[in-house]
């Protein structure tokens, strides 16, 4: 029926790789942290950064979209800020997570490929939290942020929940919150905590739950066969949402029993969107298309401050860990290149708009684009060719222009900068993958 409404440092780390059913694993639980006997939380706020993958913004119902998939999520944005133009800085997962955890833009941390692993001495939010005297702890089912390619070095813990081959994501991701949840409870009371939440639902294939797998599927479908069958996808995407919707409650439900969650810094964010042939592709890490960037950012302050904001300005992904550092008081590192949103969100000190740039260089793909409010512009590489887009007139980017409107020239000159800025050739930064991380990459559709 569809529903509808308007380590390091003396830690132990534990890392399993994602694995295929034909191989056995030993997966660690939750470390547990000693904890003291008062029931008062730190007085410095706990961090929460809870990663969707594939998570498109507008299907949210907080975004305004008209079916009930995010009941969760948007009771939460009512305590939050929410952000509608944050820009990934790619459609797939690798390069838009090293952003994240590093505030530092795909030129600087040179993990753009498959075979890209992060680079080595990058300025790191988890680095920078546990200077500042916060216990920091990541948890993830992608095989793609693993530490085999560089990810959760500088966390003092980073579980890599397996993915085993044919396993539906969303019976990992029950696992992954399952871990999310034990840290919460097993916390220190006498310092703060960083959680680092990657959870992979709804990512395609989509296997949601048996119980939510018609809660978003019509009646009946009119249309082509194909036409039915991205319907039919979309219905199935819905239903994971609702699912990580429900995931995502029991982490804000164990910090509110914890006593932790007023004081809480927590973001909702994802790394990419998905497509359902709105440019003619499926899927993601196709283009640099709305669907495949727009994506949500809610961010609750501590003690819930400025509620129900919203801030239309466009901002990056490498200004997330800025931000939260900002918000805590301690030093930005001067490597990071993004900004602090802080200003935004409290309404003080000043926030000059730039563009955002995004790039996506997979396989034989190459785009590259930068956008401001009213204007976008992507160059495809391997064609040699270049399109602007009026956002004012044109959100969804269906119309093409092949001539720079007013002002196109400077963003296509700014574009044209960030992407020469010096990488890596594709597949010399590091290794060639494995046999299993081939295949891990082939089950997600990369390959």
């Amino acid at each position: 029926m569809v529903r509808y409404r308007h380590n390091r440092k003396g830690a132990l780390v534990v890392s399993v790789a994602c694995v295929t059913a034909l191989l056995v694993v030993c997966a660690c639980s939750c470390p547990s942290a000693p904890g003291a006997t008062t029931s008062e939380a730190p007085a410095r706020s706990d961090v929460i950064v809870y990663l969707i993958d594939t998570l498109r913004q507008d299907h949210l119902g907080c975004y305004y979209y008209p079916l009930d998939t995010s009941p969760h999520i948007d009771k939460f944005s009512e305590d939050a800020v929410r952000f509608f133009s944050l820009i990934p800085m790619s459609s797939w997962t690798r390069p838009s997570i090293a952003t994240l955890l590093t505030g530092v833009m795909d030129y600087t941390h040179h993990a753009l490929s498959h075979e890209d692993h992060l680079r080595e001495g990058l300025p790191s939010l988890a680095k920078a939290l546990e200077q500042g005297g916060w216990t920091t702890h990541g948890i993830t089912d992608s095989c793609v942020v693993t530490q085999a390619f560089g990810f959760g070095k500088d966390f003092q813990w980073y579980e890599e929940v397996p993915l085993p081959n044919n396993l539906p994501l969303p019976e990992a991701d029950v696992d992954v919150v399952g871990r999310a949840v034990a840290a919460i409870a097993n916390a220190q009371r006498t310092s703060p905590l960083f959680l680092y939440v990657h959870v992979m639902a709804p990512h395609r294939d989509y296997v949601p739950p048996p119980e939510y797998r018609d809660m978003f599927m019509p009646e009946k479908f009119v249309g082509t066969k194909s036409q039915t069958r991205v319907m039919r996808d979309m219905a199935l995407y819905d239903a994971e949402i609702r699912f990580s919707d429900d995931q995502f409650a029991r982490v804000i439900q164990a910090l509110k029993d914890a006593g932790r969650y007023d004081n809480a810094l927590i973001i909702v964010v994802a790394d990419h969107g998905e497509q359902f042939m709105e440019h003619g592709e499926l899927a993601h890490a196709n283009s640099l298309h709305y669907h495949e960037l727009k994506v949500p950012f809610i961010v609750k302050l501590p003690g819930n401050a400025h509620a129900g904001s919203e801030v239309r300005q466009i901002v990056q992904m490498a200004d997330v860990a800025p931000t939260i550092l900002d918000a805590l008081g301690l030093e930005i590192p001067v490597q990071m290149d993004g900004r602090s949103l802080m200003p935004l969100m409290t309404l003080e000190g000043t926030f000059p708009p730039l563009p955002a740039f995004a790039r996506l260089r997979i396989d034989d793909r190459h785009l590259y684009m930068a956008q401001t409010l009213d204007m976008k512009y992507i160059y495809d590489v391997a064609r040699q060719q270049g399109f602007w887009y009026d956002l004012q007139e044109d959100e969804l980017e269906l119309r093409p222009m092949s001539h720079p409107p007013e002002g196109g020239e400077a963003l296509r000159t700014f574009a044209e900068e960030q992407a020469a800025k010096p990488v890596p050739e594709k597949g010399t930064a590091s290794p060639p993958l494995t046999e299993l991380q081939t295949e891990q990459l082939e089950a997600l559709g990369y390959l």
